[in-house]
């Protein structure tokens, strides 16, 4: 079993700063934040610890964890991980 996590390029290190309104895509909530230096190097701590939380995950469990951007092709990466998996010549 191959867990294939997609994220955004900007996910990781966003470059998002000052004054926002973020709205909840599942309920439309609105929430005013303040984005400085200090809480995105707080995201990027929490990121990190997600990822690493999905790994151990998926190596305790025996599958195998890929993480990708939006930016390669999906196609092209389902068959590279066939191709090293032995699945396809």
């Amino acid at each position: 079993v191959y867990v294939i996590h997609i994220v955004e390029p900007g996910e990781e290190k966003p470059t998002l700063k000052g004054d926002l309104n973020l709205v909840d895509s599942e309920s439309g909530e609105v929430r005013e934040v303040s984005i400085d230096s200090q809480l995105l190097s707080r995201y990027q701590e929490a990121w990190q610890e997600f990822c690493e939380e999905i790994a151990a995950f998926c190596r305790a469990h025996g599958l195998i964890y890929l993480r990708t951007d939006t930016t390669h092709i999906f196609d092209e990466l389902i068959l590279r991980v066939f191709r090293q998996g032995g699945f396809l010549e």
